[in-house]
Formats: C-alpha cells, sequence, structure tokens
C-alpha cells in the first residue's frame, strides 16, 4: 500500500513540472509538503548538504593513510571498500 502511495506520489511530482533555476530549492520544499510529504522527508536529508570541505578532506588523508608504498598494489574497487570502512564512526564497529 506504501508503495502505490509513494508511486502516485512521485508521479504526481513528476507532472507538477519544474521550478525556476532562481527558485531556493528547499523553500520551494517548504511551500509544497503539504502535496508531497514523503517527498518532502527525502528533499530535506539530501538538500541539507554541508557547506563545508572538511569531511572530504578528512576522507581524502585516511585514503593518503591506507594508499601506503607497502600498500601500492590494492585494486580500486578494495581500496574503496577500504576506505568506506575507515569512514564509518566507531559506533558502528562495537
Amino acid at each position: 500500500m506504501r508503495t502505490i502511495l509513494m508511486r502516485d506520489e512521485i508521479r504526481s511530482y513528476l507532472d507538477k513540472g519544474v521550478v525556476g533555476l532562481k527558485d531556493e530549492p528547499i523553500i520551494v520544499w517548504e511551500n509544497i509538503k503539504g502535496a508531497f510529504p514523503n517527498l518532502y522527508t527525502l528533499a530535506r536529508k539530501y538538500l541539507s548538504i554541508s557547506a563545508t570541505s572538511v569531511p572530504s578532506e578528512r576522507l581524502f588523508s585516511r585514503t593518503g593513510n591506507i594508499m601506503t608504498k607497502s600498500r601500492n598494489r590494492l585494486l580500486g574497487s578494495r581500496l574503496s571498500k577500504l576506505v568506506f570502512l575507515q569512514s564509518l564512526d566507531n559506533k558502528y564497529w562495537q
């Protein structure tokens, strides 16, 4: 049932048309949240990005710590997995 409601909500949102390039996305979502409550929740989650590059710089440093001279033959897929594991908070390891 929830899947059908989400599908209808997405279809209705896509039929609505696009907003202007100069419109503020968060304000637009505040105005239409009554019509699209589920999409509003997702929009708030993903439109609220961090305005700093610190997390990406931290991840870059961790990658440098993983990719050392002794580990220079790591494949990209394995390196990506190691970087992901390093990026997790300690609370997930306990």
